[in-house]
């Protein structure tokens, strides 16, 4: 729709007051939203399992990473149970666990009964109907990640901190750890009631981060190439305070890690760019297992600690493969370069990698054999 105004009245009214005329420039963006995002945050799809894609080892729909449910709660009076508390329900899957190998294995389960969705508030739409009474109910609530997908991803090192990690989980955080596998990110959830940065937060932050001449305060990173890449933290978690003391300059990568900072989704693109940056500028190093922790995509800690824990050796962060006139050709998130062992997230990488003699795992591969994998890299 076009709209046709015209100013000239209020503008000469203007010029009457003394004032003087303000250029201004509108940026009018249209976005556009895919169905598909709106079905999967709103009620989510209801599709057959074997239809859902495990390639990477993460449950994921049209290039979207989901976590699927059987919303159906018809078992005696499961569905009352089950809306006055969560924890009573079906748990909710996010990735290919012991329990969807299963389902899929037993052909007499239902393969249609499991609905996708990547809506980040933890508040799950269920139905049921009470097969004593006959009585239909519907309505929503809070269900609980399943344990055996936890187990299987050792997300937050989860086999040797079970409640803790139980106890914490929270989707926007899951879903920002595994960011680097999907190009299509789930919003935020509601942040009705949250806090807000101050008015002029934005011109706060862009002098902040040149007094602090463009370097992350806990990795050191020069980002003055790569401004966009530098975020300012508040220290106390209060975004209305831009206090001095209570400000921090911190790169992408060190930002997300800092804690309650789930919502923050930083892509591959990014991280790997930071890592090129931190090589150039003779920072990231992998002397410790600490410092392999620092650097690396935060998909590879459970991993990484069930590696450590095995005993296996220490691999190279972000390792890169150089081309015929030493140029980057393929970057490989972790790397043991004496036996040519990797695993790679990128697909074009892993072909790189493959062609020059590398031993490519993937996540899901690392997860569905890790005993082979981790005697490989001891």
């Amino acid at each position: 729709m076009k709209l046709n105004v015209s100013f000239t009245k209020l503008f000469k009214a203007v010029e009457k007051m003394g004032a003087n005329p303000v250029e201004i420039e509108l940026n009018l963006e249209r976005i556009e939203f895919d169905p598909i995002d709106v079905e999967l945050e709103t009620s989510g799809k209801e599709i057959p399992l074997n239809e859902i894609d495990f390639d990477t080892g993460l449950a994921s729909h049209k290039g979207r990473q989901v976590l699927l449910y059987i919303k159906d709660h018809s078992y005696r009076d499961k569905i009352k149970l089950a809306l006055k508390d969560g924890s009573q329900g079906n748990k909710f899957h996010v990735c290919d666990c012991s329990t969807i190998k299963d389902y899929k294995k037993n052909a007499r389960k239902r393969m249609d009964r499991y609905i996708v969705m990547n809506k980040l508030t933890g508040i799950f739409p269920i139905a049921g109907t009470n097969q004593l009474t006959g009585k239909y109910k519907e309505g929503e609530t809070r269900l609980k990640v399943c344990q055996n997908c936890l187990v299987h991803l050792n997300y937050s090192n989860f086999t040797s901190n079970r409640s803790a990690v139980l106890n914490e989980f929270n989707l926007e955080k899951f879903f920002s750890t595994y960011s680097s596998f999907f190009s299509h990110l789930p919003n935020s959830s509601n942040e009705q009631g949250v806090e807000k940065y101050s008015d002029d937060w934005k011109q706060v932050s862009s002098e902040y981060r040149k007094s602090q001449q463009f370097i992350c305060s806990h990795c050191s990173v020069n980002l003055s190439t790569q401004a966009h890449l530098l975020h300012v933290h508040h220290i106390n978690g209060v975004k209305g305070d831009n206090s001095a003391s209570n400000l921090t300059a911190l790169c992408a990568d060190c930002h997300r890690k800092e804690p309650y900072h789930g919502h923050l989704f930083v892509s591959r693109e990014n991280t790997v760019l930071i890592n090129q940056l931190r090589k150039e500028q003779g920072i990231l190093k992998n002397n410790k297992w600490s410092e392999v922790y620092e650097y690396s995509d935060p998909a590879m800690y459970g991993i990484l600690k069930k590696i450590e824990k095995d005993g296996g050796r220490r691999p190279n962060v972000a390792y890169e493969i150089l081309g015929d006139f030493d140029e980057v050709i393929a970057e490989l998130e972790l790397a043991w370069p004496k036996n040519k062992e990797c695993i790679v997230i990128n697909p074009e990488d892993a072909e790189v990698a493959l062609k020059r003699g590398w031993a490519v795992w993937s996540l899901k591969q690392v997860l569905d054999s890790f005993p082979e994998f981790t005697r490989r890299v001891h």
